[in-house]
Parts: C-alpha cells; structure tokens; sequence
C-alpha cells in the first residue's frame, strides 16, 4: 500500500482546505502540503506502522502553523475514517522553513497503525 498516497488523498477529502501533494508542484499554490512516507516496520504480514511526515506550506510562518494544526487534528480521525487504518499519532510539529526559497512551512510526522 501507498502510506504517503493514502495520506494525501484523506488530506485532499478532508476539512483542511489545503491541496496535498506527493511532491512539491512546479507552478506551486500559495498554501499546499506535501505528504511523504519517512519510515516505519512491518511489524508481522499484516500489521504495518507506516510514518508520513506533512509539510505545510504558507506564506507566513503563522498560517503554516495554523495549517499544520488542521492537518493534526484530521490525521488524528484517520482511524475513525479509514477502514485499514487503526491508530494515528503526531510524533512531531516543528517549524521548518524551505532553505532554498525561505517560503514559511510546517512539518507535521505522524506515525500509523495500519494493514495492507
């Protein structure tokens, strides 16, 4: 299964309002995210504990926080919308401007209790 796929598209359905993105687009929005599978085991053959990490993408630092506060909260309710998903848990919210372009973002790491 496609964790970062998954991610993304349950992003793009929700209450959020930012589009989501594998990748950085090249004629990029002023606000996007951009979801990408960071790790995780498979801890037996059907259990899996993905990890994503979400970057907010704004053009201040304190709507990237606002967005990146509306992505916890919905990745939080992925158990309750997700039949595949059992657990989800924020191991992470950190301010991580783009080096390269000093555009304001947001990183939100998320862990998953999953099966495929």
């Amino acid at each position: 299964m496609d964790y970062a796929l998954m991610v993304s598209d349950y992003l793009n359905a929700s209450d959020v309002g930012v589009p989501s993105y594998l990748d950085v687009p090249p004629e990029r929005p002023s606000e996007f995210l951009v979801v990408e599978l960071t790790g995780g085991a498979a801890d037996d053959r059907v259990m899996r504990t993905p990890s994503v990490d979400v970057d907010c993408w704004a053009q201040t630092r304190a709507r990237a926080a606002a967005i990146a506060s509306d992505v916890r909260d919905a990745l939080l309710t992925m158990p309750d919308s997700l039949p595949n998903v059992f657990g989800a848990r924020i191991s992470t919210t950190y301010n991580s401007p783009d080096m390269d372009s000093g555009t304001p973002r947001y990183v939100v790491g998320c862990d998953i209790t999953a099966n495929e």
